[in-house]
């Protein structure tokens, strides 16, 4: 009798326990179920979208506009996935179904949940069919770099046996703002093929073709380099995902763009599929300090301003700092060093004469540099009188008894944004700067001072 390909049937309930025996399968999970304990993906969509928009664009981002349209079950945050699949320590997810399907074993063909949601009208245009089940996170943001980039993994129930059907499952990360050679980017996908930014990664473009539920697919290949195949998989159910990849494009530092992240099921609201963007998380300082108990020159605790790679600190006028000991607390199982001299909190040493650079490191070869440094505060009444109103403001500041002092602001991260000279004048605008917070340094006869504002 002839069989159809499994893909040109209507979908059904298929387990993947029909191509082992219930033998293998007992073996599997004793096998396994240790590992899962302590190496499982764990999924929480518990969590609200400006706090997956905080994790995607990193600690200090500047954003607005945050908007979510699915469920809420197809959306949330993961971590412990650098050691299984995705690959990633910890990032956000949106799924066509629900985020509990995620964590694996591989034990089905047709995981998935129906959401009873919509689909997305340009996800529908790059899937050739109807799309439903939409998950979609859309958010303005300024760049800080001359690159935007993200890492991801998308993963599927729909491969292996849905293969080059019209189950085209479908995702998209989108940006809309200006180019640096002039023009705008409007809806440019950046989640394309390597070096074929013209092709899109849906289930048809990215696979090792057709095999039936259960068996590994052995071809033809269509950009295979980049699928991986989950057929057997412990760590997530998904029975194929790209590999980890990277989608960037160049723009314009401190400009404004609009990101919209998409997914869908294509064809019908039936079998899950998974985007995994790897989140900027911080692994910085979660305290920097200097206690009175371990630096004997101090006659009050110190405690830093810490803000992404930077710990501003302020001491009285004249201390001496050639010689502090650092209390700090860091994530576990994070390394902190000083050069080449791992630091010990509260024990370990060092001259704060000039910069210091700490080299934070994490097991899973994320890394992180924080520059400490002090700002100076007068014992003297100085700058006792002066006064900046309101705070926050946006536009301008108004500052009062700064006769004869040079003004300067400075960003989060010590760079100087703002230079007035001697300012005398009663106001300091500021409509051209990024909501944040910043720094008014004030100098006089040699002596320093700092005031922390916040533009909004």
């Amino acid at each position: 009798m002839f069989l159809l390909p499994l893909q040109n049937y209507p979908k059904y309930t298929v387990m993947k326990t029909s191509t082992f025996s219930l033998a293998v399968i007992i073996f599997l999970f004793f096998s396994f179920s240790a590992a899962e304990s302590n190496a499982q993906i764990q999924i929480n969509s518990e969590v609200n979208p400006v706090e997956m928009v905080e994790l995607i664009l990193g600690p200090g981002a500047i954003y607005d506009n945050v908007q979510y349209v699915g469920a809420n079950t197809a959306r949330g945050t993961f971590y412990n996935g650098n050691s299984t699949d995705p690959g990633f320590s910890s990032g956000v997810f949106l799924t066509s179904g629900a985020g509990f399907v995620i964590p694996g074993p591989n034990s089905e063909c047709n995981a998935g949940y129906n959401n009873g949601m919509g689909g997305d009208p340009i996800l529908t245009t790059m899937a050739g069919t109807s799309t439903y089940d939409a998950a979609v996170l859309q958010f303005d943001f300024a760049a800080q770099t001359d690159t935007f980039s993200i890492n991801y993994v998308f993963g599927s129930e729909e491969y292996n046996e849905y293969v080059n059907s019209t189950y085209n499952d479908v995702f998209a990360i989108l940006i809309f703002g200006p180019k640096p050679a002039g023009g705008f980017y409007t809806n440019v996908n950046i989640a394309t093929i390597p070096d074929n930014p013209e092709m899109d990664i849906l289930i048809n473009n990215v696979n090792n073709g057709w095999a039936f539920c259960g068996d590994v697919p052995t071809g033809p290949c269509t950009n295979c380099e980049y699928y991986k195949d989950n057929t057997s998989g412990v760590y997530l159910e998904y029975d194929g995902l790209t590999t980890p990849l990277t989608a960037s494009i160049p723009v314009i530092p401190n400009e404004f763009y609009h990101l919209k992240i998409a997914i869908a099921d294509a064809g019908d609201h039936v079998f899950d599929s998974g985007l995994f963007l790897e989140g900027e998380y911080y692994l910085g300082f979660q305290y920097f300090g200097f206690l009175m108990e371990n630096n004997p020159a101090l006659t009050e605790d110190v405690e830093g301003i810490i803000s992404d790679s930077t710990v501003l600190l302020s001491v009285p006028y004249g201390t001496d700092v050639t010689d502090l000991i650092a209390t700090f607390d860091v994530q576990e199982g994070i390394e902190v060093y000083v050069g080449d001299s791992l630091q010990q909190s509260g024990v370990t040493h060092n001259d704060f004469t000039e910069p210091v650079t700490y080299y934070i490191s994490a097991k899973d070869g994320k890394n992180w540099t924080v520059t400490v440094d002090f700002y100076t505060d007068i014992a003297s009444t100085l700058f006792s009188e002066v006064n900046i109103h309101p705070n926050p403001a946006s536009g301008k500041f108004r500052i009062s008894n700064i006769d004869k002092c040079n003004v300067k602001i400075r960003n989060s991260v010590g760079v100087i944004v703002k230079d007035y000279g001697i300012a005398n004048r009663s106001q300091l605008i500021v409509r051209d700067l990024l909501p944040g917070f910043y720094f008014v340094e004030l100098e006089k006869d040699g002596a320093v001072g700092t005031m922390k504002v916040v533009v909004k």
